[in-house]
């Protein structure tokens, strides 16, 4: 761990410690075991593009929106966002994509 070495982790922790070394093997109450911490942390920091959020979107409306609304915040450049427009206007919101449904981050980090 970072920040704190195992020893003090265990000492103070012994719980926390048992649930991230992943060596605890006490099954629940519904007899499975408990997850690895691993496991859990596959998604963590995953940082979504504008690509990602357009996907997302039911109509081609809200896919101009997220444009525009990431151009004015300065996270894609003028001309990537243009480039967007012209497709979203030209070959719609499906051509970036299949929609994505709630629960796709957690259906494909597992």
């Amino acid at each position: 761990m970072k920040g704190i070495d195992e020893k003090e982790l265990k000492k103070s922790y012994p719980h926390l410690h048992e649930e991230v070394d992943g060596n605890s093997g006490v099954p629940r109450e519904d007899g499975c075991h408990r997850v690895s911490a691993i496991k859990l942390d596959r998604g963590r920091g995953y940082d979504p593009s504008v690509l990602d959020f357009i996907q997302r979107c039911s109509t081609d409306e809200e896919a101009m929106e997220i444009v525009c609304f990431m151009e004015k915040r300065g996270e894609i450049s003028r001309a990537y966002a243009a480039s967007l427009k012209r497709r979203i206007s030209e070959h719609g919101v499906r051509s970036f994509g299949a929609k994505r449904l709630p629960g796709y981050y957690e259906r494909t980090l597992r």
